[in-house]
């Protein structure tokens, strides 16, 4: 299962894994031919996912159908500016000075604006069957993704409102935007993807997607032998020689357990849209590929 929407953004706690599942995702829909533009905003993590590739603001080809793009807010309110003014030089002249970059800096939901304004216009061309965008971890991704209502607001008239007005109309298209969650098996990630989620339907307005759990540990035993393993505890609780063993298996029996109680509280919340990764070794050589692999169950 995979959004139908052509804008997809992902949002998570920082820690979760939300980079690499959305390099993952990007690459396992490559790899079904479909023509891919994954984008970070004001970083470069993606490289190390692709060969260490130094990434651009125009974007770089990665893999076959898979172009990842690192866009920033600088680059983009020059772009956005010279294209209202059709000059750059005119641009230089009234704008490239440290005055009104202090400015822009200090204007609430302007940078933020000037990303998604790019992203935007990325959706205008008919050259990519998906957008995916990594946000920046969940308070500032949401953040991000309120500032055409915070710029629109303070702006009640003119080019950014107009151009707000049309950002915010590309969010709340649920045919075009949404959505897609990275969460973890555990009590707080679990916490914050059930307000990320809250907040997207009622102060974004955008339609959710997919909610993927994270590095899902397998089974310590499997349930066709717990009745076995519970004998088996008994007999040697006291044997010294497997006690440090029955300790282990003990503890990672009560993780096992906790992350069954989180997977419910997810499952109660999201019902289908639901999916899970496992867990992966955690090198950056391949892993993107491997999750692309993982994905690839939930067709």
């Amino acid at each position: 299962m995979f959004p139908d929407a052509r804008l997809i953004f992902i949002l998570g706690k920082g820690g979760v894994g939300k980079t690499v599942v959305a390099a993952a995702a990007a690459l396992w829909r490559a790899r079904c031919a479909e023509e891919v533009l994954l984008v970070e905003i004001e970083t470069q993590d993606f490289g190390v996912y692709f060969h260490q590739t130094p990434l651009s603001y125009e974007g770089i080809a990665v893999a076959p159908h898979l172009t990842v793009a690192s866009i920033n807010a600088h680059d983009a309110f020059t772009e956005y500016a010279t294209g209202r003014l059709g000059s750059h030089a005119l641009y230089r002249t009234l704008f490239d000075n440290r005055f009104v970059h202090y400015f822009l800096d200090a204007t609430p939901g302007i940078n933020a604006l000037m990303c998604l304004g790019k992203i935007w216009s990325m959706t205008q061309t008919s050259r990519w069957d998906r957008i995916l965008v990594d946000l920046p971890a969940t308070g500032h991704g949401l953040g991000f993704l309120r500032a055409p209502w915070v710029v629109t607001d303070a702006v009640p008239r003119g080019p950014l409102y107009e151009h707000g007005m049309a950002i915010r109309s590309t969010l709340h298209d649920r045919a075009q935007t949404r959505a897609l969650i990275v969460t973890l098996c555990e009590e707080l990630p679990v916490r914050e993807t059930l307000d990320i989620a809250q907040a997207l339907r009622t102060s974004v307005q955008m339609a959710l997607g997919p909610v993927v759990a994270n590095r899902r540990r397998p089974p310590v035993i499997p349930a066709a032998v717990h009745n076995e393993w519970g004998t088996f505890r008994q007999a040697h609780a006291t044997d010294p020689e497997w006690r440090p063993y029955l300790d282990a298996a003990t503890f990672a029996l009560r993780h096992e357990a906790r992350q069954h109680q989180q997977e419910q509280t997810l499952a109660a919340a999201f019902g289908d849209q639901l999916r899970f990764l496992p867990e992966l070794p955690p090198s950056s050589t391949g892993l993107a590929g491997a999750m692309a692999q993982a994905m690839e169950a939930w067709q």
